[in-house]
């Protein structure tokens, strides 16, 4: 009888053991299917890097992203190293135009060691974020020339992680190369922001 019900309580941890990782990856699909569906532009496996960190980081995620844009590469190097240099986020987007040029932008998330540009802003833009401050073709740290084909954020918050959004010309490609993404469409991206819940 003591044999018996040993087998039984073994055969009921094993069973449970294994419904609850069935139940965990039919979660995780859930989660991936319905953020594929909320945030344009990625593919399965991209998304599945961010959704396995999400509890752990907030990330921003566009819900607008201007026609023919992809994620063309999602980097996550978040390895318990105290080294900030060594640690991030990384998602860019990217879109081939006829002419054989790129535009592309980028969303950084530092995990520290970060500190703000020298830049004053050109934008606010309202997210459901928060308020994030626009550099868009600024005027340099003497306020004496403006900054051509320079786009940038300052750091804006996410649930706790740290976050730019980036687009300068020459991102991703060989100099010369790519073009701006115009100012109305960039503002869109950022207005667009929702964290990847």
């Amino acid at each position: 009888m003591r044999t018996l019900t040993t087998s039984i309580l073994l055969l009921t941890i094993i069973l449970s053991a294994t419904y609850a990782q069935q139940k965990q990856r039919t979660d995780t699909k859930v989660a991936i299917g319905q953020a594929l569906q909320k945030f344009p532009g990625f593919d399965t496996t991209s998304m599945q890097k961010l959704v396995a960190i999400k509890k752990k980081y907030g990330i921003p995620l566009p819900t607008w992203i201007p026609d023919g844009f992809k994620v063309e590469k999602v980097s996550v190097k978040v390895n318990g190293k105290f080294d900030p240099m060594d640690q991030g986020i990384a998602i860019t987007y990217s879109k081939k135009l006829p002419d054989g040029k790129k535009q592309s932008f980028i969303f950084e998330g530092a995990i520290d060691g970060i500190g703000d540009l020298l830049y004053q802003h050109t934008h606010i833009i309202k997210s459901a974020l928060g308020e994030i401050e626009l550099c868009y073709e600024p005027k340099d740290e003497d306020n004496s020339k403006t900054l051509k084909n320079y786009v940038r954020t300052q750091w804006f918050d996410c649930n706790g992680t740290a976050w730019a959004y980036s687009s300068c010309k020459g991102i991703g490609s060989k100099s010369g190369n790519t073009t701006m993404i115009p100012i109305d469409e960039t503002k869109k991206i950022l207005a667009s922001l929702q964290q990847l819940k």
